[in-house]
């Protein structure tokens, strides 16, 4: 026979170590931290994107930031290595940036240096992406200009040579007057068609339709008309060898 205060206090024992051995436990108790882990290469690319032409190569033991490719100014390139020096995990920039105005620029300069090409020079439209714009007088100077770009520009698979050949272009206007039927002498002028002399007024249509196929030409760029419409027999008189 087992007394009921000895079973009243072993039970209070027994429930007394059973809440010291559960808050016990519960100090241990497992939690999850959530640990935010700052990559380099993100916080950098988050920068570089801004510039479609930029590549970048990023060394964690040394610390090194590799950077290649085209800005378009030299203050895109102030902005970028502005930021880039803020970021304190970076401890040397090896730049291999290209400025595309200077670029641009200096190969102008030796364009102006020749007689020939002084109506040609080059742009930067995008960085990485140029275009040489203008006019040479024949064929024969087309292929001066295109030795000396071969050996003087840099970046020849980033060009766009858009360079007209003034002798062949006025052939073609010469032609489309011709195959629409109109008798008038013109004259190009740095990218500029003057037009001149008459025209039958039942043609005007036609001449209308003329003046946007002559718009669409490459190296045509705005139209300066003197062209007077006028009946079928003032329209047949030519008078250009007149003047």
């Amino acid at each position: 026979f087992i007394p009921t205060r000895h079973l009243i206090f072993a039970g209070s024992f027994i429930i007394i170590f059973f809440i010291i051995f559960l808050s016990f436990f519960g100090l241990f108790r497992a939690k999850d931290i959530e640990v935010v882990k700052k990559v380099p290469t993100e916080k950098i690319q988050n920068i570089i994107k801004e510039y479609d032409a930029l590549e970048f190569s990023f060394n964690d033991a040394s610390a090194n930031l590799f950077l290649v490719g085209h800005v378009l100014t030299s203050v895109d390139k102030q902005e970028l290595m502005y930021d880039l020096k803020g970021l304190s995990f970076i401890k040397n920039i090896e730049d291999n940036i290209v400025i595309d105005e200077i670029t641009v620029k200096n190969f102008n300069d030796s364009l102006n240096e020749e007689d020939s090409f002084r109506s040609v020079f080059s742009l930067a439209n995008k960085p990485g992406n140029y275009i040489l714009e203008g006019y040479v007088k024949t064929a024969a100077n087309f292929s001066t200009l295109n030795s000396f770009v071969n050996s003087n520009f840099p970046y020849l698979d980033k060009l766009e040579n858009r360079v007209v050949i003034e002798q062949v272009l006025q052939v073609q206007i010469a032609t489309l007057l011709t195959k629409n039927g109109f008798t008038l002498s013109f004259e190009l002028i740095s990218g500029k068609l003057v037009l001149a002399g008459r025209y039958d007024k039942k043609q005007a249509s036609s001449y209308k339709n003329l003046m946007q196929e002559f718009l669409k030409t490459p190296g045509i760029h705005s139209i300066k008309n003197l062209a007077i419409a006028s009946d079928g027999m003032m329209a047949r008189i030519d008078l250009t060898s007149k003047y």
